[in-house]
């Protein structure tokens, strides 16, 4: 009997990227999955055009000599099977459907929009999977038939299973596969980043040096799901995963990385396609999240994570960094009990 895969994809003003990563996926022929498009109350029309595209009257675009252009084109064959219905309805009244798209009600971050396809998969209760993948992401020939065996192998213990992360741009190198979180001072590291692609290597890589496995590509079986319930809301982005992470080892449960199966990652796009120079709203919430995640998990490493946090301030006066100080400034000086409130303001 084959294995039910709820696959959620999350979607923020980057409807072209969620179109691309869904074209690949829809070429898995050989598994039994519902791919589930959370639309996080995008600005810019996403969700009309993703509706669209599932009818057949909007197609993906990539350069004609881009490398991976086999894996989104030619697009499958439209109209899809697919429906589309608010947040409210995707819990009361569960659609069916192979493709369903789900408008959030409100952008409440990174999580909150995973949990909505969450909530909508333990509503009709008829998943054995949840494959959490970025939209900024397109998937290899097979990649899904790859990790549902990789998974059916391991003992039950093991409930997240990751991918082998190339970049979509240069396809013959890693970008991670896992990595390494340092509580010490909160800061983590992407395992064999920037080197290249090697299968042999990769398979007789020592897994006990995985910390966790990145976000862009997560796999959970049912049960870890059910131990886990929904994925943290405080952090809005980033750290999410060594949250997730960091509970679910607590609880017993093991990662795993099945290296045959592969996601090319453009890393970082959804952010970037919202402002060019959204950086400062990327180092604002990895530097607020380091005291978010050491309060909850490692308090007794709070005063070397904010002597960490000294220094970035140093380095940022150094570099004349304006908006990198003034978000340092406001984290410095906001009380501890009150850090996870602290949101950006540019």
């Amino acid at each position: 009997m084959q294995k039910q895969v709820y696959i959620i994809i999350l979607n923020y003003n980057n409807w072209q990227d969620t179109i691309l990563c869904a074209e690949s996926i829809l070429r898995e022929t050989h598994v039994d999955y519902r791919l589930v498009i959370v639309d996080n109350a995008s600005q810019d029309g996403s969700s009309s055009y993703l509706e669209a595209w599932a009818r057949g009257e909007l197609e993906a675009w990539i350069p004609p000599k881009h490398p991976l252009r086999s894996l989104s084109l030619p697009p499958v064959q439209k109209p899809l099977d697919y429906t589309h219905c608010n947040e409210a309805t995707s819990i009361r009244k569960p659609p069916s459907g192979k493709v369903v798209i789900i408008d959030a009600d409100k952008n409440g971050g990174y999580s909150a929009g995973n949990n909505i396809g969450i909530r909508y998969a333990r509503a009709r209760n008829d998943f054995d999977y949840i494959w959490i993948l970025n939209n900024d992401t397109v998937v290899a020939k097979g990649t899904l038939t790859k990790l549902l065996a990789c998974a059916a192998d391991k003992p039950e213990r093991y409930g997240i299973f990751g991918t082998t992360l190339l970049y979509y741009d240069k396809p013959d190198t890693i970008q991670a596969f896992g990595a390494r979180f340092y509580p010490a001072l909160a800061i983590q590291k992407h395992l064999l980043a920037h080197t290249p692609y090697d299968p042999q290597k990769l398979h007789t890589f020592d897994q006990s040096k995985i910390g966790y496995v990145v976000g862009a590509s997560m796999l959970f079986t049912r049960k870890c799901i059910n131990y886990l319930e929904e994925m943290p809301e405080e952090y809005f982005i980033y750290f999410e995963e060594i949250d997730i992470a960091t509970k679910c080892r607590r609880g017993g449960y093991d990662f795993y990385i099945c290296d045959d199966a592969v996601v090319y990652h453009k890393e970082s796009a959804s952010i970037s396609k919202i402002d060019r120079t959204i950086s400062a709203f990327s180092d604002f919430y990895a530097l607020r999240n380091r005291l978010v995640f050491t309060r909850k998990y490692y308090p007794w490493f709070l005063p070397t994570v904010y002597a960490g946090l000294f220094v970035s301030l140093l380095l940022r006066l150094i570099r004349k960094d304006r908006a990198g100080v003034h978000n340092l400034l406001r984290i410095l000086k906001t009380p501890l009990r009150k850090i996870d409130t602290l949101t950006f303001k540019a």
